[in-house]
């Protein structure tokens, strides 16, 4: 077989293996060539693939030798001469195949986690407990102080708060005759809407297949869902005739309740459920991101059904949420000042029950979400930071006693023609 086939020539890995390891001078050119000559004269005596094998062997073995060799020289005397570091791509003086490089870092980075187990356990136990920490204080902050409401324009939603002027403190309710009143008279509100809902009280039972459900519900009025700004992803809101005393029952279903008790089923509306034996028309489901006013809430009914032996409904008598809508043309102060304006008037109307509740304010949505707790989020979200930063400043003193540990395997490396960048 020809010398020069192709077919016959040693490997490229090999000759560049032995290129980077072999001294650059004439006796280092030699044992490269004598390792071709009897390359060629295998491959012709006993065929190609025994050649290569005696080949790799007979490398390995050089290598080896030679490698240890400098290593040894570079340790007891550093003004031998070193290794040379031949340049594998175009342009790269002695950097090498960039992601050849970046192999062998990761390699190497996972051989040395290994033979230091007890301080890459402690670097990741304070690295998990730092981060982990500060992702989870984050997520909170973020979902309460941050996002966006997902409602309509929600920095114009407002909550409408009614103020006893003889105590100084805000009950925020309205009765249903203060209610219908600022709605017919206000017009800084492009909607008003209202609703009842207290944790427990607001309970009813869902009747159906196997045994009742107890789910939370929120009583609210027709302006409730249009205030929000916010549609069904099926069927429709509340009409007006159908939060009036006397209709026919309807009932708005949210999203998980319609995925776990229906089973999602896509023709629920116009179908009845009952509840607390009362058949009601479902009419439409809320999308699953709207759990105002509270995420346990399942179902929305119409406020007309409270009646008078559950809440008296008159004037002195204050228990509903209101909710409004600044139009796109006023302020937030105009719209307060309006408020506070027929909130003075109704007092004088109707002194014998709303004396002393002549005033309002109102307040950002968000606001009375987040309510008392913003500081203490705000002071909870900086001492997070404040122990991350400590995490981070002791995981640097580890790496840099570290360092200092392997001063001599660096000196080798450098020996080695390694990079300030590989280092």
């Amino acid at each position: 077989m020809d010398q020069h086939d192709p077919h016959a020539a040693p490997s490229r890995f090999l000759l560049r293996l032995l290129l980077w390891t072999m001294p650059s001078d004439a006796e280092g050119r030699s044992m490269v060539g004598d390792l071709a000559e009897d390359f060629g004269i295998r491959v012709r005596s006993s065929g190609l693939r025994e050649a290569r094998r005696r080949l790799r062997k007979d490398a390995l073995a050089l290598v080896t030798h030679m490698t240890w060799y400098r290593l040894r020289s570079a340790l007891v005397d550093p003004g031998a001469p070193v290794l040379r570091e031949v340049s594998m791509s175009p342009g790269r003086g002695g950097g090498g195949d960039m992601f050849e490089e970046l192999k062998q870092d990761v390699r190497f980075t996972l051989r040395t986690f290994g033979r230091h187990r007890g301080f890459t356990a402690l670097t990741l136990l304070v690295l998990t407990v730092g981060i982990g920490m500060t992702t989870a204080i984050f997520s909170v902050v973020d979902t309460v102080l941050l996002k966006r409401l997902p409602y309509e324009n929600p920095d114009r939603l407002m909550t409408v708060s009614h103020i006893d002027d003889e105590r100084g403190t805000m009950s925020g309710l309205f009765s249903p005759q203060d209610y219908d009143d600022l709605l017919a008279a206000a017009t800084a509100y492009e909607r008003l809407g209202a609703y009842w809902y207290v944790e427990g009280q607001t309970a009813i039972d869902l009747l159906g297949d196997g045994a009742p459900t107890e789910i939370a519900t929120t009583y609210v009025t027709e302006g409730f869902f249009p205030t929000l700004g916010v549609e069904p992803i099926l069927g429709r809101r509340f009409a007006p005739d159908e939060v009036v005393a006397g209709a026919a029952p309807a009932v708005v279903l949210s999203y998980g309740l319609w995925q776990t008790r229906f089973g999602a089923n896509p023709g629920i509306v116009g179908s009845t459920i009952n509840l607390e034996s009362t058949p009601f028309t479902v009419i439409g489901v809320m999308p699953s991101a709207f759990r105002y006013p509270a995420p346990e809430v399942r179902a929305w009914l119409p406020i007309s059904l409270i009646t008078d032996d559950e809440i008296p409904h008159v004037r002195g008598h204050r228990w509903m949420n209101v909710l409004g809508r600044v139009a796109d043309d006023r302020t937030r102060e105009a719209a307060e000042t309006e408020t506070n304006g027929i909130m003075a008037r109704l007092s004088q109307e109707y002194a014998d029950t709303n004396d002393g509740w002549g005033s309002a304010t109102i307040s950002p949505l968000r606001d009375s979400l987040v309510g008392p707790i913003r500081p203490a989020l705000m002071i909870l979200m900086a001492s997070t930071l404040m122990i991350l930063m400590i995490v981070c400043a002791n995981i640097g003193s580890l790496l840099l006693a570290r360092t200092t540990a392997r001063g001599r395997e660096l000196a080798v490396r450098v020996s080695m023609g390694a990079s300030s960048g590989r280092l």
